[in-house]
């Protein structure tokens, strides 16, 4: 299974073809909206976001997969566009 594979289950890489992230479900866009340049660690994002870590995860591997953050180690993110 790719990655593109995972994208089209979860229907992101519709979203993103257009590089749109307005049309992303709520709890990704309210994660992609609390991302910087400035690596942030995974527990600051999700509770910005108001999300649990799990959940922050999920969505973080989603939007790496779609190329719009990026993992820069010791479980900081930063956005990539």
């Amino acid at each position: 299974m790719s990655a593109q594979d995972i994208l089209s289950v979860y229907e992101i890489d519709e979203i993103l073809a257009d590089n749109n992230t307005a049309n992303l479900p709520k709890n990704h866009r309210s994660l992609l909206d609390k991302l910087t340049r400035k690596p942030q660690h995974i527990d600051i994002i999700a509770e910005a976001a108001n999300l649990t870590t799990h959940t922050a995860s999920s969505i973080l591997a989603e939007l790496e997969l779609a190329d719009q953050v990026q993992h820069v180690g010791n479980m900081k993110y930063i956005q990539k566009t």
